[in-house]
């Protein structure tokens, strides 16, 4: 049997935030962890990106660059990437949703592969984001 490291961040503001009490984790350097992650052996990394603006939004997209540019382990981003200028900018390959999103964003369709995958059961982004907001 052989398992893969595939350690994850979750991103707020460009800082590494606790994803069940949204407080930065250490002093928040993204860029240190990942690169930590990658020299201790991790397969891939996974970054969520859990920004509530755009101001947020954009300094996260800024630290994923920044691990990418640190890191030669491959990177996958979920959350908050749903515009199209993020899809054309960054050069998306494939697109993933929850199937409850099914049909929101077909209109990326012509730019990336848009996959709608069955959500888990009990298990919501939206869901867990509204009640860390109170």
């Amino acid at each position: 049997m052989s398992f893969r490291i595939i350690p994850s961040i979750y991103l707020k503001d460009g800082k590494v935030v606790n994803k069940n009490t949204m407080e930065i984790v250490g002093d928040g350097d993204a860029v240190a962890l990942a690169t930590l992650y990658n020299n201790r052996g991790a397969d891939e990394l996974i970054i969520f990106d859990i920004s509530e603006t755009d101001s947020q939004h954009d300094n996260n997209i800024g630290t994923m660059v920044s691990i990418a540019d640190a890191v030669d382990i491959p990177i996958l981003v979920g959350g908050n990437i749903k515009r199209l200028e993020d899809v054309k900018k960054y050069n998306v390959d494939v697109f993933v949703m929850g199937d409850d999103w099914k049909g929101k964003f077909d209109f990326l369709k012509d730019y990336c592969e848009v996959v709608y995958l069955p959500r888990t059961e009990g298990i919501s982004t939206t869901q867990l984001k509204e009640e860390l907001k109170g």
